[in-house]
């Protein structure tokens, strides 16, 4: 537009819906400022004063004084940007235009465990450094399941909701997985043998420690010495905790008109030998088999005095052998509801069986003791506390050398809760 006092320039935008309007002022020393945000209510600030409007479907228009200004704009929860500066002319329009953005949460974390895994919404997005802090300046206003992990450690995961430009702080200290285990053996046996076993372990593991970390669970630890029966107890350990497990040992009693047993002797085979050959299962102290015929211990025939004890309880007959050298040829103990019986087996063929009332009740355990000597072979079976002999026996020439064995027939189920095959 011209006038006798100059020109004047409007500024404006086409579209497919194109409308001017227009503002013909007679005040020659005002400008236009046109701001462009594409944001409604964005706050103007006019060389640091705030001016009383703000935006409307993104624009505003400010009839202002001709001369520079620094112009800035901002709205809660976006980022502002950084100011311009316009120099205005005498009757003319100057539009600036901003860039206005979401404005992004700060997740901090801190006293975290060095290189813990910090996860948002099940994405990682960094670890824990060195000085145990770690920070995202980047986080989406809104709600996040945060977590942070390690491999040694319990995991840590909460629920936060984030506000845009502000920060959540969070305690990245974690509960370790592992915990304290205690043995105490009672009365304190200096050759105590122990063994342990995490419930979802197939097999037991000897230990030499009394003092152990292990990762959290439900462990069985066994102890085993010469002349003790077999203590097991079972303890659940807690991570960051201590639980101590006390394993009582009950002193085997010799049996009745036998010596007492050299104190050099050592355990040749226990319990845990027996689950090491396979075919035995662990359920709490006692160990099970189920058929297999014959089980017989590994490693070289057994000669000269040695001992066997063993707590029992059987669901059928069930048989034991020593002597052992081959099929053929073996010496059998037998146990049944009411009787126990013994015969030789010598080159297939059976001698006249010997049987004895043992009175005990089959369906629990009952602790057996069975000697052999140079000369003899004597079982004992305990019964109130005390040993009673069931038979004694001196095979032509001694006892053969052999192994000793089990022998489950069919769907027949055998379980111990104590073995012990010792030999001076």
């Amino acid at each position: 537009m011209e006038s006798s006092d100059g020109e004047a320039r409007l500024l404006f935008e086409g579209g497919p819906a194109t409308a001017v309007s227009a503002s013909l002022v007679t005040n020659q020393m005002l400008s236009v400022l046109s701001i462009v945000t594409g944001e409604d209510d964005v706050e103007l600030f006019l060389n640091g004063s705030k001016y009383r409007r703000t935006t409307k479907n993104g624009r505003l228009s400010v009839y202002l004084p001709p001369k520079s200004y620094t112009v800035r704009v901002q709205k809660n929860g976006m980022m502002s940007p950084p100011p311009q500066t316009v120099e205005l002319r005498r009757g003319q329009d100057s539009q600036v235009e901003f860039k206005i953005a979401a404005s992004k949460a700060t997740l901090a974390v801190h006293y975290g465990i060095v290189g813990s895994e910090v996860w948002v919404d099940g994405n990682r997005i960094g670890i824990v450094g060195a000085d145990g802090e770690f920070a995202a300046a980047y986080i989406d206003p809104g709600k996040h399941i945060i977590a942070v992990r390690h491999e040694r450690y319990k995991p840590l995961q909460s629920e936060q909701v984030f506000a845009a430009a502000k920060s959540i702080d969070l305690d990245g200290t974690l509960q370790t997985l592992y915990g304290t285990l205690r043995i105490e053996i009672a009365p304190g046996v200096p050759e105590a043998h122990l063994h342990l076993r995490r419930q979802d372990e197939g097999q037991d593991r000897e230990i030499k420690e009394t003092s152990l970390s292990l990762l959290e669970g439900t462990y069985t630890i066994t102890a085993s010495a010469p002349r003790y029966q077999d203590a097991t107890e079972t303890v659940r350990v807690t991570g960051g905790n201590t639980a101590t497990v006390t394993l009582p040992m009950k002193r085997i009693e010799t049996p009745a008109g036998s010596k007492a047993p050299v104190e050099a002797a050592q355990p040749a085979f226990g319990l845990s030998n027996w689950l090491k050959l396979g075919g035995w299962t662990r359920d709490g102290e006692a160990i099970r088999r189920q058929g297999g015929g014959l089980c017989s211990r590994a490693g070289q025939p057994h000669r000269g005095d040695h001992s066997v004890h063993h707590s029992v309880a059987a669901r059928q007959t069930y048989r034991v052998g020593d002597g052992f050298a081959d099929a053929k040829n073996y010496y059998q103990f037998q146990i049944d509801d009411s009787n126990f019986s013994r015969a030789q087996v010598a080159d297939g063929k059976h001698s006249k069986t010997v049987r004895a009332q043992h009175g005990a009740k089959r369906e629990q355990y009952n602790a057996f003791t069975i000697k052999i000597t140079a000369k003899e072979i004597v079982t004992s079976i305990q019964r109130g506390g005390s040993w009673h002999t069931l038979d004694t026996w001196e095979p032509p020439g001694g006892p053969a050398p052999g192994k000793f064995g089990f022998h489950i027939q069919g769907r027949d189920e055998i379980g111990l809760t104590d073995f012990k095959l010792t030999q001076p």
